[in-house]
């Protein structure tokens, strides 16, 4: 069973539809009107999203800056000067 990077890329890279791939309904080609996302690669883009806005609740809760902030990882020098 493929993980799912691969599940993502594969459809691409057969040059099918994902649900077509994962299910065998709908159509089997790929669309390639680029405003019509494949509904797994739009979903796990989804997913992803949320994760990220739910770790991002989670650090300010706690105090921390979000994890994209570039501040939040100090540099060597900071490091070292830390107690």
């Amino acid at each position: 069973v493929p993980n799912g990077d691969v599940l993502l890329r594969l459809p691409h890279a057969l040059g099918v539809n994902g649900h077509w791939l994962l299910t065998g309904e709908g159509p089997r080609e790929l669309e390639r009107d680029p405003d019509a996302a494949d509904p797994y690669l739009r979903g796990a883009r989804d997913a992803l999203a949320w994760m990220s806005r739910c770790l991002d609740d989670g650090a300010r809760r706690f105090g921390a800056p979000p994890a994209g902030a570039a501040e939040s990882v100090p540099d060597e020098e900071t490091r070292k000067r830390s107690p």
